[in-house]
């Protein structure tokens, strides 16, 4: 992890807390499908922070809405309740524009909440953090909501979150290449089963 940098780990001072990263950070190393992958990692960040709701948005193509949500802390009935996922308004839109952190202590009463859909769940404090690849590309955000102490979300959150972040941005990367070394050996093993059954 020497491309994450002295800078994502050198402003958490809480001994505990760094060995809480350290142990996610080894957690999401996995050969896992990318949508089990997204979904440890988000599970995985909402416990780093005891926050109550969790999700990973994925950054579409375009740059300005969501292509895919990962969630956790909703059971089944809620999120069929709540029917599509979010496109990346309010807070979860402004994230995608700051591509930085962002926190919000009060929701209810930001300028940039668009509120929620019928059947949502009330949601008050607020962290989303940027998850970035190796080459700086903006992967998604994590969207965390509602540290179960009730407390806000403070300084050290946001180190641990944008620590954590870079570092499944880099496992992201590492699956998206076995994904494509995978294609790329099955589209060369039917060119030549083709070529032989021609030959």
């Amino acid at each position: 992890y020497e491309r994450l940098g002295s800078m994502a780990f050198h402003r958490i001072r809480d001994p505990e807390r760094l060995h809480a990263l350290i142990d996610a950070i080894l957690l999401i190393e996995t050969d896992a499908h990318l949508n089990d992958l997204l979904r440890t990692i988000v599970e995985t960040a909402t416990e780093l922070v005891g926050a109550r709701y969790g999700a990973l948005g994925v950054v579409a193509s375009d740059g300005k809405t969501l292509s895919r949500f990962s969630t956790t802390g909703l059971d089944e009935a809620t999120r069929a309740a709540i029917g599509h996922n979010p496109h990346g308004l309010g807070v979860l839109g402004e994230t995608i524009r700051l591509a930085h952190p962002l926190r919000v202590d009060h929701l209810s009463t930001h300028e940039g909440a668009s509120g929620f859909p019928a059947h949502h769940p009330a949601m008050e404090r607020f962290l989303g953090v940027p998850v970035t690849t190796g080459d700086g590309h903006v992967f998604g955000n994590l969207y965390l909501t509602d540290r179960l102490d009730g407390e806000a979300f403070d300084e050290q959150d946001e180190q641990l979150v944008v620590a954590f972040g870079r570092a499944a941005g880099l496992v992201i990367d590492q699956a998206t290449l076995r994904r494509d070394l995978r294609e790329l050996t099955l589209s060369e093993e039917r060119e030549r089963l083709a070529r032989d059954l021609h030959d």
